[in-house]
């Protein structure tokens, strides 16, 4: 593909293991599939599984519903990358998605992209009806960045649920699209609103500090009925969160290798010691970089 389309943008969507529990081999596969899209896409938009799911479980109990399961998981996915497309789709907004993913990529060694979003699908339902505030939405989109299921992520929590300010939650470059039929009455000429967004922003996406314009605030005008009185809200950021994700990876994967453990199994299939070392070099190049960036 890459051959082939020298000068279009290629990007992946992808979705990370659980730390444990799948399958011996996952931290292999994730680190050799990494290593693979570092080489030759411009773009990675990833999910976790694990933090998806605590998500949506926390979101189940607050509306009473059921059990958590696959299908809720990859609604919820689905929903993200539906919305990253549906910017293409505004007739009013004079951007498109590849301009807003180039802007997020434009540094080629950092290029792992996550998106958050309200409302999302649940059980069916909207996680927010037309009767929302922008407070609401506001809520519902900034619990989704940093719901983690390790001891260390839950500690750096405050009392409303935000994550205190540290190196790893520093954002190289987001985009903070809101729409709604009355954007620019109840958000865009409310100060009050506006700066409560801001404020948010800041304390959930540390801006670094060698580029303290990196957030980019996009309010659009929806026109069609249908969707005219929900307010809504996406971000596409570009952090250095991936760093902490890469950093335990490597760290299993490592162990794993100088134990010779399962190796047996991709060698089996024609993989060599070779590959993986090239992998292992690979993500710690990403590492380096990411932490090269927050200075």
């Amino acid at each position: 593909m890459r051959d082939e389309y020298a000068t279009n943008i290629l990007y992946n969507t992808v979705v990370l293991p659980s730390r444990s529990g799948e399958t011996p081999l996952q931290q292999y596969n994730c680190l050799l599939a990494l290593a693979h899209l570092q080489r030759y896409s411009d773009a990675v938009m990833y999910f976790q599984n694990e933090k998806v799911y605590k998500l949506l479980s926390r979101a189940a109990v607050s509306v009473d519903s059921k059990m958590i399961n696959f299908d809720d998981i990859n609604d919820y996915i689905a929903s993200m990358v539906h919305n990253t497309f549906k910017i293409n789709d505004l007739k009013n907004y004079n951007r498109f998605y590849f301009d807003l993913v180039s802007d997020l990529t434009c540094i080629n060694e950092c290029k792992f992209i996550e998106v958050f979003g309200s409302p999302y699908f649940l059980k069916g339902k909207p996680s927010l009806g037309p009767e929302a505030t922008w407070e609401n939405v506001f809520d519902q989109t900034f619990s989704q960045t940093f719901i983690d299921s390790s001891p260390d992520e839950e500690k750096k929590l405050d009392a409303d649920g935000m994550n205190k300010k540290g190196n790893y939650n520093s954002t190289i470059a987001m985009h903070c699209l809101m729409k709604s039929g009355d954007i620019d009455l109840s958000l865009q000429k409310s100060d009050t609103t506006v700066k409560l967004l801001e404020k948010r922003v800041n304390t959930a996406f540390s801006p670094l500090k060698w580029n303290p314009d990196c957030v980019n605030y996009e309010y659009i005008h929806e026109k069609t009925k249908k969707v005219a009185d929900t307010k809504s809200m996406m971000i596409m950021a570009n952090r250095v969160y991936i760093h902490q994700i890469l950093k335990e990876l490597l760290e299993v994967s490592e162990s794993k290798f100088k134990a010779r453990a399962y190796l047996h199994w991709y060698y089996k299939y024609g993989l060599e010691e070779e590959d993986f070392l090239e992998a292992f070099e690979t993500v710690k190049v990403i590492m380096d970089n990411y932490e090269f960036m927050m200075g």
